[in-house]
């Protein structure tokens, strides 16, 4: 958040609510879910990803069953489940900056 230097009323402009109605989704209360997908859309982050769930089940099967598990394939794994790790570190940086906007 702080990288693109916006204030709650350029939030609320940027999605087209009140101030007041993003000071509530701040606060705790859930936004409508136009709202939400507008949110989402803003951070570049799934709605899901907005309202803090995570699958209870990987409907996906693990990458490592469709490669062969020689060094370049183990390499290949590594680095994509590196990204993974980064990106929920991003996810969750995102999620504690949205808290602090109040």
């Amino acid at each position: 958040m702080r990288d693109r230097e916006i204030t709650q009323s350029g939030l609320a402009a940027a999605i087209g609510v009140s101030q007041g109605a993003l000071s509530n989704y701040l606060s705790g209360r859930l936004p409508k879910v136009e709202e939400l997908g507008k949110l989402a859309d803003f951070f570049r982050v799934s709605t899901d990803e907005m309202l803090g769930r995570s699958p209870l089940h990987d409907p996906t099967p693990k990458l490592d069953s469709f490669m062969l598990r020689d060094a370049p394939s183990k390499k290949v794994i590594a680095k994509l489940e590196e990204v993974a790790d980064n990106l929920q570190t991003q996810i969750t940086e995102l999620r504690q900056a949205i808290k602090e906007l109040k």
